[in-house]
Parts: C-alpha cells; sequence; structure tokens
C-alpha cells in the first residue's frame, strides 16, 4: 500500500530543509510530492516527487485563487503514481516522527484522519539555526478539537496542514473545488465536508501531531502577483487573517473593481481596467454548497488533470 505526503509550496523559500524535516518518520515506505515554483536542491532519504507549479496558467493575478489549483496538481500526480494513502500538509511546518504511523492506523481502516495541530510562535529563521520545535515559545493556542482520545469528527475539522483519506475519496469528489478564494470556510474545510456527504467517516487522532507556525509569526501574503494592471486595493490586502483587512468580505467595489453576485449568490470582482476576475468570499460558495448538498465540485481534480494533459483551459465562473 502507498502513502503519499502532498504538500503545495507555492514561495520555495527554505522549503529544502521542511521538506528534510520528514526523514525522521518511523513510518519510512512513503513518497512527499511538492508543487511548487522552484524544484528543491536538496537530496532526501525518502522518495520524492517534485511538480512545477503551473496554476498562473489558469490565473495570473490573484496568489489565494491558486491555492486549490496545485493542491490537485499534487493529487494528479498522487494518482498517476498509485498511491492508496493521501496526506495533506503544509509547507514550512514541522512533523512528529511519528506522523504518518498515526495517519496509517484508522487510514487503512478505511477511515478519514484528522490530525492534532500545535501552533508555535517562532520565525524561519529560529527553525534553520537548530532551534528544537518543542522548546520554542509556545503561544498555547490547541487545536480546538483536542479531547486526548481518538474519536469520530465531522468534515469540517479536515484542516490540510494535517489531514489524510484514501486516495479514492479525493477522486470521488473531484478533489479541491476551484471556486475558492481563501479566507473563512476555505476549500480543505470544503473538502472534507464533500467526501463526508459522499459517505467517508473521519476520526480525529491526537497522535498525529504537527508544530505550525502561527499566523501572527509567519506573516501570510495573499496579495495580488502583478500583471499589466494594478490593483492598489488587491496589493494592501495582505491576508485574510490581517485584521486591518477585515477578512475577504471588506472588499467591495471601488474605482478599480466592480462587485456582484452570480446565480449562485456567491459574490465576485471584476477588473474595471483589465477584466480579470475573482472571488470575494469563499464563505457563499460554503453556504450554497450546504444548502444543495453538493459532494462533487463541477470543477476541481478531473479539471485540473485535463489542463496538464492537454492544455485545456476553462472559466472559473
Amino acid at each position: 500500500m502507498k502513502t503519499a505526503i502532498i504538500m503545495g509550496a507555492h514561495s520555495s523559500e527554505r522549503v529544502d530543509y521542511f521538506i528534510k524535516l520528514f526523514e525522521n518518520q518511523t513510518a519510512k515506505d512513503f513518497t512527499l510530492i511538492l508543487v511548487s515554483e522552484k524544484e528543491p536542491e536538496t537530496a532526501f532519504d525518502f522518495d520524492f516527487i517534485w511538480i512545477r507549479e503551473l496554476s498562473r496558467a489558469f490565473i495570473p493575478s490573484i496568489r489565494k485563487v491558486r491555492h486549490p489549483i496545485f493542491r490537485n496538481e499534487t493529487l494528479v500526480a498522487a494518482v498517476n503514481e498509485g498511491v492508496d494513502y493521501a496526506i495533506t500538509w503544509d509547507a514550512y511546518q514541522v512533523p512528529h516522527a511519528r506522523l504518518i504511523e498515526e495517519h496509517l492506523k484508522y487510514l487503512q481502516k478505511g477511515y478519514g484522519v484528522c490530525g492534532y495541530r500545535k501552533e508555535i510562535q517562532a520565525t524561519y529563521d529560529e527553525y534553520v539555526h537548530g532551534e528544537t520545535p518543542m522548546t520554542l515559545r509556545d503561544t498555547s493556542q490547541e487545536d480546538v478539537r483536542n479531547t486526548g482520545v481518538v474519536r469520530f469528527c465531522p468534515g469540517n475539522y479536515k484542516w490540510d496542514c494535517n489531514s489524510s483519506a484514501p486516495i479514492e475519496w479525493y477522486v470521488k469528489v473531484n478533489g479541491w473545488s476551484l471556486d475558492y478564494a481563501g479566507g473563512t470556510a476555505g476549500d480543505d474545510v470544503d473538502l472534507g465536508v464533500r467526501m463526508e456527504r459522499a459517505g467517508l467517516r473521519f476520526v480525529y487522532n491526537p497522535n498525529a501531531i504537527m508544530w505550525k507556525t502561527n499566523h501572527l509569526a509567519v506573516k501570510v501574503r495573499y496579495a495580488y502577483q502583478g500583471s499589466e494592471c494594478n490593483h492598489p486595493t488587491l496589493k494592501f490586502r495582505s491576508s485574510p487573517w490581517d485584521p486591518a483587512t477585515s477578512g475577504d468580505d471588506a472588499l467591495m467595489e471601488d474605482e478599480y473593481l466592480r462587485c456582484y453576485y452570480d446565480r449562485h449568490g456567491i459574490k465576485r470582482w471584476i477588473c474595471k481596467h483589465c477584466g480579470a476576475e475573482g472571488l470575494v468570499d469563499s464563505v457563499h460558495v460554503m453556504r450554497y454548497n450546504t444548502e444543495h448538498g453538493i459532494t462533487r465540485t463541477d470543477a476541481g481534480f478531473e479539471q485540473v488533470r485535463a489542463f496538464l494533459e492537454r492544455g485545456e483551459q476553462f472559466s472559473f465562473v
């Protein structure tokens, strides 16, 4: 049975170091699949597949819109490799030595698994200079799911920084939905909910541990990446977690953008100058999916695979 760690790292800064942290795993038979713009230069003692990040071919401007695209890129590679189980992982996080072992305990019984997240206040420099993650200054932000025992949990507890499922379930629901632009009720939670509607049961295993850099310590930038048209509004919005930007729904119509609700009641924007389009608040997508019991997304894994194989293009609207 094949297991894959699938990781998206749009920015390749120091990613080699964090990939290498998986060399401590007690379960040695796994493949790490990474999608990023730059190929890592380090040699690893486990199977490793690098995929060049191609999501700019879909939409070149807003980075967060591209997240479900490059996650689906890793899923395409996992399916092509004949993987049985996929563990989703964020770049720049630290795995416990038994992380894969603990996921496999329940994956092999047919369940999806939500792992334990412990946030730490640390910078990249503190990591790369050798400090042990457990000794770094702790923010005391424990995983809200933690009860100390393995238990069943709903699909909306699935966070892609540390979760897993049999590969057949990712394919069954067509992977990550391309309808998401970040913020609350994002593409990772939606995927878990759709899997649950399709029949997969999730367990929460607090022994599948990861240490996660706190969002306030490591600035996450989902800003406009630049093209022939310059959006000052989007450049200012550096992150949906930034209190100064008030989240996704703070983006309203202005001299640069026209905002509207589509036929599903989902809020979208169009640049008045260059015609680029995107989503304003992904919570509207989650609400629509919930009201209509959506299991399989219309734009996800299959559409990304078609693009990679045949160069097909499709619309986000």
